[in-house]
């Protein structure tokens, strides 16, 4: 589901290469392409902007996170991990690239749709790193993109509602409920403190390709009208 088609052929390359130098060779070159894509802010070639910014973003989630994927032989040393020990194993594991400062830039729809669908990508890759997941800086992340949803949940726009409804699917899939709820006062007195609304653009026609791979079964619910 999250490597479909041929991307399933380059994960397996990159997790049997297990090559510090490729990883690090490899992570420089998707950070690269992902600030060089993230910097087009025009409404013109968005559609096929955002596939490939969400691609990148989730190869560059499995460098960063994958040496540290849950497996039988770990798990309870995982478990036990305190939240310092946490945030001293993900400093070696850095972004390179501001998320923070990327997230506070929204102030409008098509920032918005640049910004967040990749950076969601990108922490999906967290979701069985529980060294990251506990980590101070993933937890800022994560409130930030509380506040974003916060702000943007009863705006009109559709594109704007596909944006929440990636956001809620990363919540409930990646975050948890738990960790969501304990985070969610937090973003609040944030959103209510220093966001105020999006202006809009012109509209933007999203990518089937996106709307797919953003939106857990809307693939499955298209076919099923499909046949109906």
């Amino acid at each position: 589901r999250y490597f479909p088609g041929h991307q399933e052929f380059f994960l397996l390359f990159v997790q049997a290469t297990d090559s510090y130098a490729f990883s690090v060779h490899l992570k420089s070159r998707l950070l690269s392409g992902i600030h060089e894509l993230a910097k087009n802010v025009e409404v013109k070639g968005i559609s096929e902007q955002l596939p490939k910014l969400e691609m990148l973003a989730k190869f560059l989630g499995v460098v960063v996170f994958s040496p540290n994927w849950h497996s039988s032989g770990v798990t309870d040393i995982l478990n036990t991990v305190s939240e310092k020990e946490a945030n001293i194993w993900t400093s070696s594991t850095e972004f390179n690239f501001p998320l923070l400062d990327e997230l506070s830039k929204i102030e409008d729809e098509v920032r918005l749709l640049i910004t967040v669908p990749w950076i969601l990508s990108l922490l999906r890759m967290a979701k069985w790193d529980s060294f990251s997941m506990r980590s101070p800086h993933i937890q800022e992340i994560i409130t930030r993109l509380l506040s974003i949803h916060q702000r943007i949940s009863k705006q009109p726009s559709p594109n704007v509602q596909v944006v929440s409804l990636c956001l809620e699917s990363f919540f409930h899939q990646v975050v948890g409920l738990r960790r969501t709820h304990s985070l969610a006062g937090v973003a609040s007195h944030e959103s209510n403190g220093s966001f105020s609304m999006l202006t809009y653009s012109a509209e933007v026609q999203l990518p089937d390709s996106f709307l797919f791979s953003s939106i857990p079964h809307l693939d499955e619910f298209s076919a099923l009208l499909s046949s109906v």
